[in-house]
């Protein structure tokens, strides 16, 4: 976490997505663990609108992966 400026991030899900590309920029080892999770209630899916969102959004982040890449540096890769 030290090398990673996560705290710029998204506050939902494209989080997961932005500090991927960031871990992957930074050249960073990922791991994963595993957490006991328990979905009960009532259980709604994502709207047309928030799927379009998010799948704009990891474009965007990715875009900014390749113009960090290139040395264009962004908010997110630094």
């Amino acid at each position: 976490l030290e090398k990673i400026n996560f705290e710029v991030n998204s506050d939902n899900y494209l989080f997961s997505f932005e500090i991927i590309c960031q871990a992957v920029y930074a050249n960073t080892k990922i791991s994963q663990v595993p957490v006991d999770t328990s979905y009960t209630g009532e259980k709604r899916g994502a709207s047309f609108k928030n799927c379009i969102i998010y799948s704009l959004s990891t474009f965007q982040t990715l875009f900014l992966f390749v113009l960090a890449k290139m040395g264009i540096k962004t908010k997110i890769f630094k």
